[in-house]
């Protein structure tokens, strides 16, 4: 009988124990119930926010997504400006998940990688179709903050649930050369803002090809 009422005990602690579950600071868990995403009344994934919660055992599993800032590496590509002169950027974008329950049915289960895929295509688009209308002046005064908010702007909106912050031109040698030119040529009409103040904001490199 002894034996018996143990048995029921540690079965009971076994349960409880499975039952429990805790989402970190820098986390936010999103329950599945035999594979399917648990919801709430307005029909969205429910998202468990850091602390400690309780699931069915055997029954219902958690996924955990990264709430924490993230940044992505861009390879340097070729991007073509209003004067038909090539610009090669190399950049990053840091970004975040800004609406969990979007971002899991976005990514088919929270996967970064499928995140990484969206996020790289849309910059991509968005940052070539904005460089195509400016020449090499316009991405070296001022507007090149323009710029960063344009493709920001376009990244965040209908976005995979993400907020992102994409890098401003940070000019190499051959930008500031470029600057230079288009500050001789338009000095006492348009001033023109040294590109190298911008380093450690933004793309992290840009190359004038003429």
């Amino acid at each position: 009988m002894r034996k018996s009422v143990i048995a029921i005990i540690i079965i009971v602690l076994v349960v409880l124990y499975m039952s429990v579950f805790v989402v970190k600071e820098g986390e936010r868990g999103i329950t599945l119930r035999f594979g399917k995403v648990l919801r709430d009344d307005e029909n969205k994934p429910l998202v468990y926010a850091p602390g400690l919660h309780f699931k069915i055992p055997f029954i219902e599993s958690v996924k955990m997504l990264d709430a924490r800032i993230q940044t992505m590496d861009n390879q340097a590509d070729r991007f073509v400006t209003k004067e038909k002169k090539d610009l090669i950027v190399d950049s990053y974008i840091k970004w975040r998940i800004s609406d969990f329950s979007r971002y899991y049915l976005a990514t088919g289960g929270g996967d970064i990688s499928q995140a990484e895929v969206l996020l790289k295509r849309k910059f991509s688009d968005r940052l070539r179709s904005e460089i195509g209308r400016l020449d090499v002046k316009d991405i070296v005064t001022d507007s090149r903050g323009r710029l960063t908010l344009e493709v920001r702007d376009a990244l965040n909106s209908g976005s995979a649930g993400t907020d992102d912050e994409v890098a401003t031109p940070a000019a190499d040698d051959a930008i500031a050369e470029a600057a230079e030119r288009v500050t001789a040529e338009t000095k006492g009409k348009v001033p023109v803002v040294n590109p190298k103040q911008y380093g450690g904001v933004g793309y992290r490199s840009g190359r004038c090809a003429y």
